[in-house]
């Protein structure tokens, strides 16, 4: 009888697989976000002036 994942994915007990590479997490702050986004419209929680120009 064939192991499940042998089925599954074709790999075989002692396959070899590559090592973990954990992810990175990126975090910026509100002046950065605003320096990337540029000329483009960035309201907070306040009454966006963009709705106010109507």
């Amino acid at each position: 009888m064939k192991n499940s994942n042998v089925e599954k994915n074709g790999l075989s007990n002692d396959a070899v697989l590559p090592a973990y590479v954990p992810p990175t997490v990126t975090v910026y702050t509100s002046q950065e976000i605003i320096e990337q986004v540029g000329p483009a419209l960035t309201c907070s929680l306040l009454p966006c002036p963009a709705d106010a120009a109507g």
